[in-house]
């Protein structure tokens, strides 16, 4: 047995003795290899009705030598493609309003993406490419690039070459990063800075696998970040989460219109962002005022 069908038969296990249960009333079936018209989907959860409702494709995790490989990569465009395609000509055959939820998984990671409208799912999608199995090319071009058009909405615009790289080639993003071509720029800030604030940092992982989340100065869009990552189940450190609530839960005072001392050093927060609070407290200002003359 290959490593990727060892991987989809202890996956289909353990979904068989979940959905052995009934939840809320409902009860749910998992089958492997589902017929989608000339392929076969690797697992399939279906409603009590027979309709499909997850479509999971599998793959082995990649060794050392082929880790990178954007074959065994969940996140990678062609295996996005693959689940999406089987999921797409599903509702396609059954005649349903969107698609059922698709997933990529192997033994590290199990992606899970939303239903799409079927509308919105053919503009998407190339189903001449499903159907000749070209998964890399079913998703059609500029359709799997979003993320890079919120890169260059939201983040500092030195990205020094970083949006140029393929977004499912690890090498590529490998060797970028251990050059000095992004040397004096800043590809990792996510959300940019201005001339008095600092922007919001996402440091690639380190040893330990995680990716580090640092605030900056907008510790508002921090924590949506925080939650964000968190719904995408990626792995990550936020070592400034703690400060930035105590901030914002009011338990701790922060300077306004001035830089921060104490929990975020960095953080700067202006009065049109707490104008509308009630909890402002303020300080009673000494100024100079001239004397008033005496009568002669």
């Amino acid at each position: 047995m290959s490593k990727e069908a060892e991987f989809e038969h202890k996956l289909y296990s353990l979904l068989d003795k979940i959905t052995s249960h009934s939840f809320l009333g409902v009860k749910l079936d998992v089958k492997p290899q589902y017929d989608v018209g000339n392929k076969k989907a690797d697992l399939v959860v279906l409603d009590n009705r027979g309709i499909p409702v997850l479509v999971i494709e599998t793959k082995r995790k990649g060794d050392v030598r082929n880790s990178l490989s954007s074959k065994t990569d969940p996140y990678s465009k062609t295996v996005v493609g693959q689940a999406l395609c089987y999921s797409v000509m599903i509702a396609s055959k059954l005649k349903m309003p969107e698609t059922p939820m698709f997933a990529t998984a192997n033994p590290d990671r199990f992606l899970v993406f939303k239903p799409i409208d079927m509308e919105k799912a053919k503009d998407i999608v190339d189903l001449n490419e499903c159907e000749r199995g070209n998964y890399e090319k079913a998703i059609r071009e500029g359709k799997y690039g979003d993320l890079k058009e919120d890169y260059k909405r939201h983040a500092d615009f030195r990205d020094c070459g970083l949006l140029d790289l393929p977004l499912d080639d690890k090498d590529a993003f490998y060797n970028w990063y251990h050059s000095n071509q992004w040397a004096g720029c800043h590809p990792f800030e996510i959300v940019a800075g201005g001339l008095i604030s600092n922007g919001i940092l996402l440091w690639p992982p380190d040893e330990d696998g995680k990716y580090t989340l640092s605030a900056g100065s907008y510790i508002h869009s921090y924590v949506k970040a925080v939650k964000g990552l968190l719904e995408a189940k990626v792995p990550f450190k936020a070592p400034d989460l703690y400060e930035a609530l105590k901030i914002l839960t009011g338990e701790e005072y922060v300077e306004v219109n001035d830089y921060n001392s104490g929990l975020l050093e960095l953080v700067y927060v202006s009065y049109y962002d707490i104008k509308k609070k009630n909890k402002v407290e303020w300080e009673q200002l000494e100024g100079v005022f001239l004397k008033k003359k005496k009568k002669s």
